[in-house]
């Protein structure tokens, strides 16, 4: 309602085939965990004064026959079919804006290994509800803005709550904004440091030893030459993190996964302040 329409920092929505008034937003892909077959059953369920006064917008890509199969849910179910918006992928700029402007953010998801869209609404001070289910409660650790992702009606009742602004209130918006904060390349570099040092310590071989050994003899100095030749430059001392963005830098699929190694490439300094020298890497089958 008012109430969450004055939590927000709106931005004006200006994407080809946007909705041009209040929305709820999805975000993410269209495999069967994603639960996006229920979120729209959720909406069509929504009050009528709610259902009929927002838009759902679908943000990612999917097959044609999916999109087509959602759309007639939808339809079966009585809503317009301007309701209903597949805005494909988007830039990252486009992205936050969806989100600074939604009235509420969806994420349906039946498992989730960590649930990077939750955390990006919240980045985005966006009202935002999700499934109880995998990491999801360990970003978005409120109960009350969850539900049960097998659950139509749970959904509409936490989605029905969030939308007539009973769900969000200022303290919520600001304890979701202090939880954003948990979350730090710095305190990424560090984590993965030093789970990478208990690796290293171990008895367990690099993936790269275990593979070599697996080469025939004649294969070993062409394999050791590759790997010289594709030495960037002269060694610092530095202890050395190779990150492999090889699906992300050939063919990007605009995943969560993708944005994460994205934004890893991105923040990189991070992972230097802890005295890793980091370098990205990528296998280019036509070299």
């Amino acid at each position: 309602g008012a109430q969450i329409e004055t939590l927000k920092r709106k931005r004006p929505c200006d994407i080809s085939g946007g909705p041009s008034g209040s929305y709820v937003l999805y975000v993410g892909g269209f495999d069967w965990r994603k639960n996006v077959e229920r979120l729209i059953e959720a909406f069509v369920s929504l009050p009528r004064e709610l259902s009929s006064s927002h838009a759902l917008c679908i943000c990612g890509s999917g097959p044609k026959d999916r999109i087509d199969a959602y759309r007639k849910i939808a339809a079966d179910r009585g809503l317009d079919a301007g309701a209903l918006l597949f805005l494909g992928n988007v830039s990252d700029s486009e992205l936050i804006d969806l989100y600074a402007g939604a009235a509420l953010v969806v994420q349906p998801s039946l498992m989730e290994g960590f649930g990077l869209t939750v955390l990006e609404a919240m980045a985005c001070r966006a009202p935002v509800i999700a499934a109880e289910a995998g990491a999801i409660p360990e970003i978005l650790v409120d109960p009350a803005c969850m539900f049960d992702p097998t659950s139509v009606e749970e959904m509409t009742e936490r989605m029905t709550a969030a939308l007539r602004g009973t769900l969000y209130d200022h303290a919520k918006i600001a304890a979701n904004d202090a939880r954003v904060r948990d979350f730090t390349w710095e305190k990424t570099a560090r984590i993965f440091r030093e789970a990478s040092e208990a690796i290293a310590r171990g008895p367990e071989k690099s993936a790269v030893a275990y593979a070599f050994e697996r080469l025939p003899a004649p294969l070993r100095a062409e394999a050791a030459n590759a790997l010289a030749l594709a030495e960037p430059g002269p060694r610092t001392g530095e202890r050395r993190l190779l990150i492999d963005g090889t699906a992300t830098m050939i063919v990007d699929h605009k995943t969560g996964i993708q944005r994460v190694v994205n934004r890893t490439f991105a923040n990189m300094d991070a992972f230097r302040a802890c005295g890793t020298e980091t370098l990205a890497i990528y296998c280019d089958d036509e070299q």
